[in-house]
This record gives structure tokens, C-alpha cells and sequence, in this order.
């Protein structure tokens, strides 16, 4: 008895078919009312959006880097700067030194 519990009646068959038979009219008529040219543009648009966002988050990783490096080479210019100061200092002391000499 359980097996002819599953199965479907005749009525409601007929009426599955019935909803199929809609819902194909209902398709078909979309399928007349949506210009085709227009949803290949929209997937294409679709296409270069995405495309664009990819690019973005490339620039925006880039200057990431970039800004990274900036910060980098700034520190070693100040402690090149420091280094270079403190070099110059000695010189002075030294050149000082040697003028009280003479």
C-alpha cells in the first residue's frame, strides 16, 4: 500500500501539468519581452565591473607596498642623516682641536 501512496493520482498529474503548461507560457512570453541584446550588455557590464574591482584591490595592494617602502626608505635617510651629522661633529671637534694647536 505504501508504494501507491508515492505515486501521483491522475489529478494531480494533470494538475503538475497544468502548472508546467504556465509556467512554460510565462517563460515564453519574458523570453519575447526582454531584449536579448540587452542582457548580453548587462553580462558584459557585469564583466568589466568585476574586471575593474580586481584591478582596484591590485592598485589598492600596490600602494600598500609602495607606501611601505616610502616609510622604509625615510627612516634610513634619517639615520644616514644621523650618521652623517655625527661625523661631521667629530671633524669640527677635531678641526677645532687642531686651530688651538697652531
Amino acid at each position: 500500500m505504501d508504494y501507491f501512496q508515492n505515486v501521483y493520482t491522475d489529478a494531480q498529474a494533470a494538475e503538475e501539468s497544468k502548472e508546467l503548461k504556465k509556467l512554460e507560457a510565462i517563460k515564453e512570453r519574458l523570453e519575447r519581452e526582454v531584449n536579448p541584446r540587452s542582457i548580453a550588455l548587462l553580462d558584459q557590464a557585469q564583466a568589466q565591473y568585476e574586471n575593474v574591482i580586481s584591478k582596484k584591490k591590485t592598485v589598492e595592494a600596490d600602494k600598500k607596498k609602495i607606501e611601505q617602502v616610502i616609510v622604509n626608505l625615510d627612516e634610513k635617510k634619517r639615520q644616514e642623516l644621523l650618521r652623517a651629522c655625527e661625523k661631521v661633529s667629530v671633524l669640527d671637534t677635531y678641526s677645532v682641536s687642531f686651530k688651538n694647536i697652531s
